[in-house]
Formats: structure tokens, C-alpha cells, sequence
């Protein structure tokens, strides 16, 4: 079972720190978005693939497991 992941390790991982464009690209996808710090693994998922993410190594570490 995978935990919630917060905003800043978020950030950290897939723009380098930068809570800002994290911001800008959740609202795009959620316009319910008001500020959250942490977000569930299906969230987190829905937002890699809004900005097409392909880094399977930040990808597991963002999630702590390992991509078969």
C-alpha cells in the first residue's frame, strides 16, 4: 500500500524544488486545488502523466518502490 506523498518531496523530485510550477500544473488538472500538502498515490500518478513524465528513477524514488 502506498502513502500519501507531500508537496515537498514532490517538488524536490520533478521540478527540482520549484512549489510554484508544481502549483501552476496541479490547479490545471484540479481546480479544487487550494494549497494541499499532501497527495494521494492516485493523484500523484494523474499528475505525471498531465506532464508527461518519463523518468522511471525519480519516479520510484518518488514512490519507494521499483518499476518492473
Amino acid at each position: 500500500m502506498l502513502n500519501s506523498l507531500n508537496k515537498q518531496k514532490i517538488a524536490n523530485l520533478i521540478s527540482s524544488g520549484n512549489y510554484k510550477n508544481l502549483a501552476t500544473e496541479f490547479k490545471l488538472i484540479n481546480d479544487n486545488y487550494n494549497n494541499k500538502d499532501k497527495f494521494s498515490p492516485k493523484e500523484v500518478k494523474r499528475f505525471l502523466k498531465h506532464i508527461d513524465f518519463n523518468e522511471p528513477d525519480k519516479e520510484e524514488k518518488l514512490f519507494e518502490y521499483e518499476i518492473l
